[in-house]
Formats: structure tokens, C-alpha cells, sequence
């Protein structure tokens, strides 16, 4: 419980923003319905996917972040108890992330920012560049706490407007905790969805990442929000774009819910409940990761 105290202590934004899913500080703001979503069978598979994105670019940065520590070639300057790392992770596919780093050598606190130059790792392409800040430990050349301020950062099918996204990365490899609130739109729609309070706790090996829970609510602007939730552990093999195995939650309006169900990294199906007896009576037909 103290560390997810502290974790919402260095949020940025963390229980200051307002109603509409951003700080004073920032625009856009959301502005579709708030109220929790009745689940149809019109719009289940568009709340359950749109769910999905805040695990996934959530998961995106943790993923990336801690990987490629091992892979960082970088110059270091130090001045009066002042050190500069000044660095460039490369991109799996292509790409690279050049990071800048001001670190306080007594109480390793750190400013800095990452510029994403269409960095690509396991099928994902990021551009943009985004300040960051934290605790960084010198003596192991890695982060404790990271905090991402998202502004306008572009992925292949959508852009990050603004929000923030906090990692805790004290109890790593056993554990890590990642905080994340932002706005999010497709490139070629109006339309502002609100990722909110998602808290993730990840486990990690040198062969797989496990997603072990998610709480949160997607807000989606025309239907309004779910809630969501972990059932199964959520399983990535290292370097996948896509989850092997696991099921994710989504409760609606009236106990109402769907369930996004992994086969494979290739595949899942979508069921809802559309009354809340617990019956799946809609399922769909499976979906291909690579659509989305």
C-alpha cells in the first residue's frame, strides 16, 4: 500500500485533475459521456478494444523501457554533484530513442526527455519527443521511478494528446507498477477517449512479461465508461507485439460486462453479457491482433 501511495505521490497530476481527463495545464480536454456504458451488442467489441488500448501502451512503455537498458549507448558529463547522460536506444525494427538526462548525484531526482524518432520495437512505431523525470540509480544505471508527461505523441493509428504515465520499478524484476492517465484519438477521427487511473502490476522473466492485474475505467465518448479488470494474467512472450494468453474484464452499466479472451499471439474473441446474469450470450467470431 506505501508503494502505490508513493506511486500516486509522483504522478504528475495525480489527484488534481479535473473531470474531464486532463490537467489545467493541458488541451484538449474530454468532453463525451461520463456516465457508466450500456453494453449492447452494437458496441460491445468498440468498448472492449478501446479498453485495451490503455493496457497496451501502458504496457508499451515498461516493456521498452526496462529492455532496453541493457542496450544503451550513452556519454556522461559531470559538474558539481551534477551528472548529464545523454544516451540512444536502438529501435528493434528501426527508430531510436535519444534521452537526456540531468541527474542530482546526492539524491539521484532527475529531469530530462525522451525524443521517440520513429522508434519501432516489436511491430510499433512511436515518434514524438516527451519530458520525463524521477529517481534515477546511479550505481545500477537504471530507473527507480519514472514519470512520462505525454504530450502529442504519435503511434501508428493514433496519437497521445496529453496525460502522463508513472513507473515504479522498486520491487523489479518481482514486481512493477505503472500508473497511467491520458487522451487518446485516432489520426483520422474527432473524437477523445479517456484512459483513467490505470493501474497495472507486471511481473517479468527473461522469457515472459505477466500482466497480473489491471484496475482502471476507459471512456469512451459516445458510449460512456467501463470498468476494467484482469482475470487471467495477461502473457507476453519477450519482444511479441501481441499477449500469448490471458482474460480481461470490462463492467458496464446494470452488472453488464464482456470479456476479451487470448488464444494466441495471433487471435482473441470478444463475449458480452449484455444483462448481467453472467451468461455470455454474444461471441464473437476471433479477431486478428494485426487488424487493430
Amino acid at each position: 500500500m506505501k508503494k502505490l501511495f508513493l506511486l500516486c505521490l509522483l504522478l504528475i497530476g495525480c489527484g488534481v485533475d479535473g473531470d474531464d481527463g486532463s490537467s489545467t495545464l493541458y488541451s484538449p480536454k474530454y468532453t463525451g459521456i461520463k456516465e457508466q456504458a450500456t453494453i449492447t451488442a452494437n458496441n460491445n467489441v468498440d468498448l472492449t478494444i478501446g479498453s485495451l488500448q490503455g493496457i497496451d501502451i501502458s504496457f508499451f512503455f515498461e516493456f521498452n523501457i526496462k529492455i532496453n537498458n541493457l542496450k544503451v549507448k550513452e556519454q556522461e558529463t559531470r559538474t558539481e554533484a551534477i551528472i548529464k547522460k545523454n544516451g540512444v536506444i536502438p529501435g528493434e525494427c528501426s527508430g531510436n530513442i535519444e534521452y537526456k538526462l540531468i541527474i542530482d548525484e546526492k539524491t539521484g531526482n532527475f529531469t530530462g526527455d525522451f525524443i521517440f524518432n520513429d522508434y519501432c520495437e516489436a511491430k510499433t512505431i512511436v515518434d514524438g519527443s516527451v519530458p520525463i523525470d524521477g529517481i534515477f540509480i546511479l550505481d545500477k544505471n537504471e530507473f527507480e521511478i519514472l514519470n512520462i508527461n505525454l504530450t502529442n505523441l504519435s503511434f501508428k493509428n493514433f496519437v497521445i494528446l496529453n496525460g502522463d504515465i508513472s513507473i515504479d520499478y522498486k520491487g523489479a524484476p518481482i514486481e512493477t507498477l505503472i500508473l497511467s492517465n491520458f487522451l487518446i484519438k485516432e489520426k483520422d477521427k474527432t473524437e477523445i477517449h479517456w484512459i483513467k487511473e490505470y493501474l497495472l502490476n507486471i511481473t517479468d522473466n527473461d522469457i515472459l512479461f505477466e500482466i497480473n492485474s489491471v484496475s482502471g475505467k476507459y471512456y469512451n465518448p459516445i458510449y460512456g465508461y467501463i470498468e476494467v479488470f484482469v482475470l487471467d494474467n495477461v502473457v507476453y512472450s519477450i519482444n511479441e507485439e501481441w499477449p500469448k494468453e490471458g482474460i480481461i474484464l470490462n463492467k458496464g452499466a446494470a452488472g453488464a460486462s464482456t470479456i476479451l479472451e487470448v488464444i494466441d499471439d495471433i487471435s482473441y474473441i470478444i463475449k458480452a453479457d449484455r444483462n448481467g446474469d453472467n451468461i455470455y450470450e454474444i461471441i464473437s467470431e476471433p479477431f486478428l491482433w494485426g487488424d487493430l
